[in-house]
């Protein structure tokens, strides 16, 4: 017996696949019930094994499942995700869906760029020397550590 993704598994993946970073309606009104019966039960085997994420809506008395990439909710790193405000963050997230792998990892890298630039000016506009400047980002570094339970 076979351990991989069954075939009606595998067509959801490439559903959500060509539409990267939004919620995809898995069947529409004229699916039939045993075809609309396997993509829901393909979708929550996939939702289980961790690679979708699930969504039930309700319209007309009508429940529709849409589901995405599980990979989708992490597509910010953890940096820029605690970093950016959460209105930038949205309107970063809503560019993703078309951006290519590389121009998103420029993107971000062009934000962290900002970023850096504006703690530099920051740092210098308020008179410390380098080495305070050091101290106090090495405290904060140790203090987000043991905050999040993390130590070296």
């Amino acid at each position: 017996m076979s351990r991989g993704l069954g075939r009606v598994e595998r067509q959801v993946l490439r559903t959500l696949d060509m539409n990267p970073g939004k919620w995809v309606r898995l069947t529409g009104p004229g699916t039939g019930r045993s075809r609309a019966s396997s993509v829901r039960r393909a979708a929550h085997s996939l939702a289980s094994k961790g690679l979708v994420e699930l969504k039930k809506t309700y319209r007309d008395g009508t429940v529709r499942l849409s589901a995405r990439r599980a990979t989708d909710t992490r597509i910010l790193p953890d940096d820029l995700d605690s970093l950016l405000p959460a209105g930038e963050k949205s309107s970063l997230l809503g560019l993703y869906a078309e951006a290519t792998l590389d121009g998103w990892n420029r993107r971000l890298d062009a934000i962290r760029r900002g970023m850096m630039d504006d703690l530099w000016r920051a740092a210098v506009g308020s008179g410390l020397d380098l080495d305070t400047l050091k101290a106090y980002m090495a405290s904060a570094s140790i203090s987000e550590k043991r905050a999040s339970g993390r130590t070296e």
